[in-house]
């Protein structure tokens, strides 16, 4: 049993870890193409962590923030779609089709 949930907590962290990585890609990508980089989110679909930058007339600042609540949501949501990811490929275990 403790084999099973490790085995869940490691691939639903992999999955997690991807998620954080495409949607940091995607940002950084959308906010190039728009020239507003160094602006960017990470986290799908809640966003855990942003960076903006603001011109204050001579001043470039770059402020961040994190939201720690969305990090745990994100993670619970890696662990629901591995879970039902598992229960789908049980399923089609259970029922093979061969042409």
């Amino acid at each position: 049993m403790i084999k099973k949930i490790l085995h869940i907590i490691f691939y639903s962290t992999i999955l997690f870890c991807v998620f954080s990585f495409f949607s940091l890609f995607i940002s950084v990508l959308s906010n190039k193409i728009n020239h507003s980089f160094p602006n960017f989110r990470i986290g799908f679909p809640f966003n855990y962590y942003y960076q903006i930058q603001i011109n204050n007339g001579n001043c470039i600042e770059i402020q961040h923030g994190t939201t720690k609540t969305h990090v745990i949501y994100n993670f619970i949501f890696c662990v629901f779609a591995f879970l039902v990811f598992l229960k789908f490929k049980q399923k089609n275990n259970q029922n093979p089709t061969h042409p």
